[in-house]
């Protein structure tokens, strides 16, 4: 017996705004594709991004989206392009 699988997305933000974007897209959409409930990540940096995808659940996950601010993008290019690279 076979189980059909709903297909999914799942959602990394950084903080707070990030989360009720995801939010209000979610109350806004008749889409069939189901959007998990966003992690917030309370800004923890690209390194928490990176170890947070590592430990994910792909099953039946069509899309993974990541928002972030560039903020702190020149004081940590090594993690956000170890991010980048990741996500490819």
């Amino acid at each position: 017996m076979s189980r059909d699988l709903k297909e999914n997305v799942k959602v990394l933000v950084e903080g707070y705004t990030e989360k009720y974007y995801i939010s209000g897209l979610k109350r806004n959409t008749t889409t069939e594709i189901n959007i998990d409930r966003p992690v917030n990540m309370d800004g923890g940096g690209y390194k928490n991004f990176i170890k947070e995808i590592r430990k994910l659940d792909y099953k039946g996950c069509i899309a993974i989206f990541i928002i972030i601010d560039l903020d702190t993008a020149n004081d940590d290019k090594k993690n956000l392009n170890n991010l980048i690279s990741l996500c490819k």
